[in-house]
């Protein structure tokens, strides 16, 4: 039900500069910026819940791409019209971040360490980002305890490669 709603969102979205509507807007807890030739995270306020930022052209993801948004559950970043890097805990600044969607992104570089601190983490998208099999051999998902859905795929993954816990 949540992703046919995410889908819902994401066509009413799309659809809303053919009706006349900005895709570019906050309105006290929703920033949107939608196809609004962003090269850069842009500075939303710590009141935010979704912040969706598809469609642009943001290279990189660092510590620094986002003050604290305790508030922040659903980040989307995904189709960037440009190769996305993703620095080491990219995202730490956003305890409570419930949904990160990076699909559809061309990623050149995840920092092993990008995900480190997201404690709420339940959903990731990392479809279409032309992952090798390193991402899941390289620990780049351990500390996501709560993480129940991963989208890995359409990537390069050959292989799935499954660690035994040890006692």
């Amino acid at each position: 039900m949540g992703d046919c709603l995410d889908l819902l969102l994401g066509v009413v979205l799309l659809t809303s500069p053919a009706l006349g509507m900005s895709s570019c807007f906050f309105d006290g807890w929703r920033a949107i910026y939608l196809s609004c030739n962003l090269t850069q995270v842009p500075q939303v306020p710590n009141t935010t819940k979704s912040l969706l930022l598809s469609f642009n052209y943001i290279r990189t993801v660092t510590t620094a791409s986002f003050p604290f948004l305790e508030q922040l559950q659903l980040l989307e970043l995904g189709t960037q019209f440009t190769p996305l890097t993703i620095y080491r805990e990219a995202f730490r600044n956003l305890p409570n971040l419930r949904i990160l969607d990076l699909g559809g992104s061309q990623i050149n570089f995840l920092h092993p360490d990008a995900f480190q601190g997201l404690p709420h983490l339940t959903k990731l998208r990392l479809f279409s980002c032309g992952l090798s099999d390193a991402v899941l051999k390289d620990g780049y998902f351990r500390n996501l305890a709560s993480l129940t859905h991963l989208d890995l795929s359409k990537n390069k993954i050959q292989s799935l490669y499954l660690q035994k816990k040890k006692k």
